[in-house]
């Protein structure tokens, strides 16, 4: 009788500690999304990776002035086909301005599920260059989107 109880507190510890898991990760998700003020390097690449996201890549080209990258290789790039099933966060590392220059760091991480089971994150950083031009900020790298 006393073993039953005491399997049963565990199996209730371990429900109980789920269930907490569970609902702070609910309540982290539905934490509001950063805004930065308009015209900044920072607000520039958060409606840059806002715009990928949602597949409105005209919108996010636009933002861009990459040597080298054409229309048809951003596309190619950020197919909304090829993004898969994932939610990104992606979080201000750091950000330098000096003038007209500017440089934003940041790290996305990606939370992917291929099935109930199976969730992997991974987090990469991203450096993105800009340049004021017209009193706006304009993407200029990373470089590797204009090969």
């Amino acid at each position: 009788m006393h073993l039953q109880r005491s399997v049963l507190g565990l199996l209730g510890g371990a429900v109980a500690l789920l269930l907490i898991g569970v609902v702070m990760a609910v309540a982290a998700s539905r934490q509001p999304e950063t805004t930065y003020p308009t015209g900044t390097p920072e607000a520039t690449v958060a409606d840059f990776v806002r715009l990928i996201e949602v597949g409105k890549l005209d919108e996010a080209y636009a933002l861009t002035d990459i040597a080298g990258l054409t229309r048809e290789r951003f596309d190619e790039q950020f197919d909304p086909a090829f993004t898969g099933d994932s939610s990104r966060r992606v979080t201000l590392v750091r950000t330098n301005v000096n003038r007209d220059a500017a440089t934003v760091v940041v790290a996305i991480s990606t939370l992917s599920d291929s099935d109930s089971i199976d969730v992997s994150e991974y987090t990469n950083r991203q450096t993105y260059r800009l340049r004021r031009e017209n009193d706006r900020w304009l993407i200029t790298g990373p470089s590797y989107l204009g090969l």
